[in-house]
């Protein structure tokens, strides 16, 4: 199913890319960035789903999205100056990009198998497992269109990737509950870990943002106009 894994990424490629479009303007970024930057993405998407899968089992036999939530921004930290962009809103194309490609990705779930939910009934002796692919390809095609939207609102600018956080640790959080997969802690799996830590990291960052930052640049713009007041 390696094939499907590839066609999957290179629709994933086609819609990052429409969507960098589509925001280019509210992210100041050129038509060769919105060009380079889905590619630097799907790279960094690639080996950050692979090394975090390694990590959870110890083998590169599978994927894990959480890769990509916590490693993509990392990798990003030295490429950002590089390609003469923002660092934050490319955070925040990350946030919407990378919710369109998940959905796409969950194709491959439905269709391997994988990512199944617990047995909630049987029918003689066929089994009936909770949705969980299907759960999750709806929350993210939801999240993402909804994404968008903050990025293209200057209120939101910078803010994306920690709302990004917030809802997408909050609802894999409930759907990961349902999964048939291996207890880790609590009788929950792994992933509802990597779950909460998404979501308390996109509170802490929403709080240090809009409370001390956002403050301190209130402070200097005040403190400008009344230099000016004053001459």
């Amino acid at each position: 199913m390696k094939w499907l894994l590839l066609l999957l990424l290179a629709v994933s490629m086609v819609m990052i890319v429409c969507i960098f479009l589509f925001c280019r303007k509210e992210c100041h970024f050129t038509i060769w960035q919105c060009l380079v930057l889905p590619i630097i993405y799907i790279i960094f998407g690639f080996f950050s789903i692979k090394l975090m899968f390694f990590i959870e089992n110890g083998n590169f036999d599978g994927e894990s999205f959480f890769g990509a939530v916590f490693f993509i921004p990392i990798f990003l930290l030295p490429i950002a100056p590089l390609i003469r962009v923002k660092y934050l809103e490319m955070l925040d194309m990350l946030s919407a990009t990378g919710c369109m490609a998940l959905a796409v990705c969950k194709i491959r779930c439905l269709v391997v198998g994988c990512c199944q939910g617990i047995v909630i009934a049987t029918n003689g002796s066929k089994e009936i497992r909770f949705p969980c692919q299907i759960c999750e390809l709806i929350t993210a095609s939801v999240l993402s269109v909804f994404l968008i939207i903050l990025v293209k609102r200057e209120k939101c600018k910078h803010q994306v990737y920690p709302i990004f956080l917030v809802i997408y640790g909050f609802f894999r959080f409930i759907w990961n509950v349902f999964r048939d997969e291996q207890s880790f802690a609590f009788g929950l799996p792994i992933g509802n870990l990597w779950a909460f830590d998404a979501f308390l990291i996109g509170i802490v960052w929403l709080l240090i943002y809009n409370f001390v930052i956002k403050g301190r640049q209130k402070q200097a713009k005040q403190a400008i106009e009344a230099d000016r007041r004053d001459d």
